[in-house]
């Protein structure tokens, strides 16, 4: 009768730990922007330019440019759903007037996380 719990309880245990460290997706943004420019159009261009690149961007290197610090990371699972550009006026000196383009982007990735967290 001892076995036959023990046995059970280790079918539990082994049918258990792959769901505890399924696959998971966050999802998050951030913002970057721009340097300041005297022109409205070269603040967009610069924010265009901008979002091309981070379209442009395979996953590794999307990881690097975003803000991501999940050790368990899948390196390949960066993914960009959505951007908004935005030019933002800025005084910068008393009467001068600047430009500068904010990227907003939403971004998500997968993690493996084991059943300890």
């Amino acid at each position: 009768m001892k076995t036959f719990i023990l046995l059970s309880s280790a079918s539990v245990l082994a049918v258990s730990a792959p769901v505890l460290a399924a696959p998971q997706t966050q999802y998050s943004a951030t913002t970057f922007q721009t340097q300041s420019y005297s022109d409205k159009n070269m603040a967009y261009q610069a924010g265009h330019k901008m979002m091309n690149k981070f379209s442009n961007m395979s996953a590794q290197q999307l990881r690097e440019e975003l803000p991501i610090l999940e050790p368990e990371l899948d390196q390949n699972s960066v993914d960009i759903k959505d951007m908004n550009l935005q030019v933002q006026k800025v005084a910068l000196e008393s009467g001068k007037i600047q430009y500068r383009a904010i990227v907003d982007v939403d971004y998500n990735y997968t993690y493996n996380r084991g059943g300890d967290s």
